[in-house]
């Protein structure tokens, strides 16, 4: 694996790079590819070493080519991943407005694109980024919607809970979270079955009892 900045820059969770390195997988930092080379199928890759220079929008730094530091790498397939990016053949460019990644321009506050009437949020907007951001965007786009729509922006978010307050602080006793079992790599990185085998029954009972403190911000 080929990856222009160092492997703390990685944007993919630490998780999945611990368990790539783990099946095996190599990852080359500090590398960019430059071209594939090969006649009938692909049987190297031109790459060049990268430099870190100043810092970008992201809060990382740029990776600049080093000059001169071309080389090669012999391989038999190459998958490329390099982004993502919003599958978009239904919009009209001349209405909307985008932006050179592709991502909808929107309103900060309505998430009102420049097409009135037509909202976005999550990574059509944001680009990649989590779920519960995405899921945010949409319940503050619907809130626009209505109020676009002449309503009030107020949303029916379901009965309220009451959240029981313990009166004595320490009847709670804190317990560290179970660990998740997963495959072994050897047996993983060789299969297609789910790598996540979850608790054991008694485990998950105990995880689930896990007091979070919903009721205040730890």
């Amino acid at each position: 694996m080929l990856y222009r900045r160092l492997i703390d820059d990685m944007p993919a969770d630490s998780r999945e790079i611990r368990d790539a390195v783990e099946e095996g997988i190599k990852i080359i930092p500090l590398v960019a590819p430059l071209k594939f080379i090969g006649e009938d199928r692909v049987k190297e890759i031109e790459c060049i070493r990268m430099d870190l220079k100043e810092f970008d929008n992201s809060g990382r730094r740029k990776p600049k080519p080093v000059p001169g530091s071309e080389f090669y790498i012999k391989v038999d397939i190459v998958i490329p991943a390099v982004s993502q990016y919003s599958d978009l053949p239904f919009i009209n460019r001349d209405e909307v407005e985008l932006t050179q990644w592709g991502t909808f321009v929107t309103d900060r506050d309505t998430l009102m694109t420049k097409m009135k009437g037509v909202f976005a949020g999550g990574d059509v907007v944001r680009g990649s980024d989590t779920v519960i951001k995405a899921i945010a965007d949409g319940k503050n786009a619907a809130k626009a919607v209505d109020r676009f729509l002449g309503g009030k922006g107020e949303l029916n978010t379901g009965e309220d809970i009451d959240i029981p307050i313990p009166t004595d602080e320490k009847e709670i006793v804190e317990h560290e979270r179970f660990p998740m079992k997963f495959l072994p790599p050897e047996e993983r990185s060789h299969s297609f079955d789910e790598v996540a085998v979850g608790f054991h029954k008694l485990n998950a009972i105990a995880e689930a009892m896990r007091c979070l403190r919903c009721d205040r911000r730890c």
